[in-house]
């Protein structure tokens, strides 16, 4: 396979088993050889399995839903939900890392720039009724009235403040028009209506065609630092937040910095072991660079002993490092490796870890791996990787 920015594995409950890659513009079911009609825009492809759907984002696209019994893509559970690089599910929730707003109305701010939260996970609603929720919505306001604290959207518009599950004491942020500068945010007081919201005091103008997003399903991960998150993960029933230069965890209601960690540069290079370790890769200055094993306390370098092959890797293979599974065996694709003085050039190069034994070997690989997945057919798993 060729251009593969995206695989899937996808066991539902009952019904058809798909194997889904995302190849080209489109994701096509592997076994069938067919395609969806998706038209992606070439980002990586991002899937999670949740309430027996799988959940695509790209970051860019506006996300999707896949149900194996009518075998379509479609809205469902996402009508008005962030677009995101990154989706994990945890818990009874999903997360989303690095997002914006996807369209129809998408606010804008004052330079006419999209929104978006390089630092900031958004996440869903507990599944209710039916119908998946985000606790979010955003768009573009019908009139304000100066001296007066409402909030109106005209139906039949998509904004349907109770539908989203907007609450009281949700913050309201206007990223564009007359009241973006003058107030942090307000605050919700009551939900009027599907189309009104009534808020913590008076508007300073009156005007129209306001920017706006209202919800409060989110939190921000040091959004000052000047890094972005890079991958989301899981360890001991812990959400793992990954930016570059640092690592986070949170349980359901606290988020918490792990102390003197790095994080990753790649999202696909993150891997669990049988044993409740997560890996991953970090690249930047190459003093630290290399592959780190962190054990739900502490994150720890531990591809010292292949240091002379990490030293051969391109810095533009940092953020294209695969991992994937294989018994106690974890493989890194590494990319190309330049000839040093220790070592012989490799076209394409993969670490392999064993977790039982923590022996290392690195050895040449046919193809450029792009991304992996494990899927079950039968009572056996496989590993299957895209090129």
């Amino acid at each position: 396979m060729a251009n593969i920015t995206g695989i899937h594995g996808f066991n539902p409950s009952s019904g058809t088993a798909r194997l889904f890659a995302a190849y080209g513009n489109d994701v096509v079911n592997v076994a069938a050889g067919t395609g969806y009609g998706l038209n992606l825009n070439g980002n990586d492809v991002e899937f999670e399995n949740f309430l027996d759907r799988v959940f695509i984002q790209n970051g860019n696209m506006r996300p999707l839903t896949y149900r194996t019994s009518t075998n379509k893509w479609t809205k469902e559970h996402v009508g008005r939900t962030p677009r995101s690089k990154y989706i994990k599910k945890f818990k009874s929730r999903l997360y989303l890392g690095y997002c914006s707003f996807p369209g129809p109305q998408a606010p804008i701010d004052q330079d006419e720039n999209a929104v978006s939260f390089p630092s900031r996970v958004f996440y869903s609603n507990l599944f209710f009724g039916g119908e998946l929720t985000w606790g979010i919505e955003w768009g573009i306001s019908d009139d304000i009235i100066a001296n007066f604290p409402f909030l109106n959207v005209t139906p039949p518009l998509v904004q349907d403040f109770k539908q989203r599950n907007i609450k009281v004491g949700d913050p309201l942020f206007f990223t564009s028009g007359d009241e973006s500068g003058v107030n942090k945010y307000y605050t919700v007081s009551s939900v009027e209506s599907p189309y009104r919201l009534k808020v913590d005091k008076n508007f300073y103008a009156t005007s129209d065609a306001n920017n706006y997003w209202v919800g409060s399903n989110w939190f921000d991960v040091e959004p000052d630092d000047g890094d972005v998150i890079t991958g989301l993960g899981e360890n001991s029933d812990r959400l793992l937040i990954f930016k570059l230069m640092s690592l986070w965890y949170y349980t359901g209601s606290q988020l918490k910095k792990v102390s003197g960690a790095v994080g990753t540069s790649y999202n696909r290079s993150i891997i669990n072991d049988r044993y409740g370790n997560t890996y991953y890769f970090h690249g930047s200055d190459p003093k630290i660079t290399g592959i780190y094993k962190f054990n739900g306390v502490s994150s720890q370098l531990i591809s010292k002993p292949i240091d002379k092959f990490i030293l051969g890797m391109a810095t533009g293979s940092y953020d294209n490092v695969v991992t994937w599974a294989e018994g106690s065996e974890l493989s890194f694709f590494l990319g190309g490796l330049s000839a040093t003085n220790h070592i012989d050039a490799m076209t394409n190069a993969r670490a392999v870890y064993n977790t039982e034994t923590g022996a290392w070997t690195v050895e040449p690989i046919a193809d450029v791996v792009t991304a992996a997945t494990t899927w079950r057919t039968g009572n056996e798993e496989d590993t299957f990787l895209g090129t």
